[in-house]
């Protein structure tokens, strides 16, 4: 079994085209699905970063999740800022494909690799961040610790899912990046920065011992990235690196 990421899907079928943000974007539904097929088999895992559907109400997401579901592989999806159609957990699941599944912070356990997933949020000292941004980011900060906490006795190597980027522009350590590196993560996965000016702000590469990689599908020419599971390190061997004990010492992150 291999994984793979890819965010932002943006799928519209038409409603809403997508290559007025772009030439890129032109036609981007059917590039995404023929490299998709090109690259994830049966047995495989997608992890979806949110964004998935321009829809705002749930049955509009219904032809977006069929597109989805008839793609190879098994989906794993967190929730998107532009994700309307998302209400509640049960409501979302139970018009779900088989093939398709929800990460609402909360985890999974796939093939012996722990997946962590919130949606996140725009973090302290981000351009027009303001009071009603501090309550949702301390919320979903909430959320991402809440997630690890179904984790708290597996050793193996945990993949963090974010939408949002974990920091802000200038790249500042913030609430997500402690608790990443506080729990053992090796790896964490985000989407929705677009176009030259979003990825100018990208975080990747290692940093505290936390990989960071962009996945949104703009960046990665609508392929999904496959992870490298051999670089992927257990949470013991990390803990270790890190000084002992990986559980929060208390307190507020900001």
């Amino acid at each position: 079994m291999a994984l793979f990421a890819i965010g932002d899907l943006h799928l519209s079928q038409g409603a809403k085209p997508m290559d007025i943000f772009g030439a890129h974007w032109s036609d981007h539904e059917n590039h995404l699905a023929r490299h998709w097929r090109d690259r994830v088999g049966p047995d495989d895992t997608v992890l979806l970063l949110g964004d998935i559907s321009w829809a705002v109400k749930l049955p509009q997401a219904a032809p977006h999740l069929e597109f989805i579901a008839a793609l190879p592989g098994q989906k794993l999806m967190i929730k998107g800022n532009h994700d309307y159609w998302w209400s509640s957990r049960r409501k979302v699941e139970s018009v779900l494909p088989p093939s398709l599944a929800l990460i609402e912070h909360d985890s999974r356990i796939v093939e012996g690799i722990g997946l962590v997933g919130t949606r996140g949020w725009l973090c302290p000292g981000a351009e027009g961040f303001g009071e009603r941004d501090q309550k949702t980011y301390d919320r979903e900060v909430g959320r991402l610790a809440q997630a690890f906490e179904h984790l708290s006795d597996f050793e193996g190597p945990v993949i963090a899912l974010l939408h949002f980027p974990p920091v802000n522009e200038h790249h500042e350590p913030s609430g997500f990046t402690a608790i990443l590196e506080q729990h053992g993560a090796c790896l964490c996965l985000y989407g929705h920065l677009h176009a030259t000016v979003g990825w100018e702000c990208r975080l990747e590469g290692e940093r505290a011992g936390v990989e960071y990689r962009l996945v949104s599908s703009d960046w990665l020419d609508f392929r999904p990235w496959r992870v490298e599971r051999e670089r992927l390190r257990p949470r013991s061997a990390l803990r270790q690196e890190r000084g002992g004990s990986a559980a929060l010492q208390g307190g507020k992150h900001r």
